[in-house]
């Protein structure tokens, strides 16, 4: 089962409803509990933040990869062109944190 499998299970229990038929759970159960739906609702943000991570990462595949001298040069003539840490991230392969950290590294933006 993959994350975005387990959040449509966690959701529909944390809403009261059997994951597989949809119906209602019977009523008295553990999931009527307060505590045990803000528990579910916790895991459901948790994964879907971990799902978010994952999907940026594999979309920059030089994520985690040492910037060499070659590539800093070109981030800092992109730079100048383009100002879109989303539209540098992607063609650098990276992530847009990764770009941004990097700039206030070389002094082109503030902290």
């Amino acid at each position: 089962m993959d994350k975005a499998g387990a959040i449509k299970i966690i959701e529909k229990l944390a809403d009261g409803m059997h994951p597989e038929t949809g119906q209602p759970l019977q009523p008295g159960g553990v999931l009527d509990r307060p505590e045990v739906i803000r528990a579910l609702n916790i895991a459901t943000r948790t994964l879907r933040a971990s799902h978010r991570s994952q999907r940026a990462l594999q979309a920059a595949p030089n994520a985690g990869k040492s910037w060499g001298k070659s590539e800093d040069q070109r981030l800092l003539a992109d730079w100048e062109m383009e100002k879109d840490l989303r539209v540098l991230a992607n063609r650098h392969g990276r992530t847009a944190i990764a770009i941004r950290s990097r700039l206030i590294k070389h002094g082109k933006i503030e902290p």
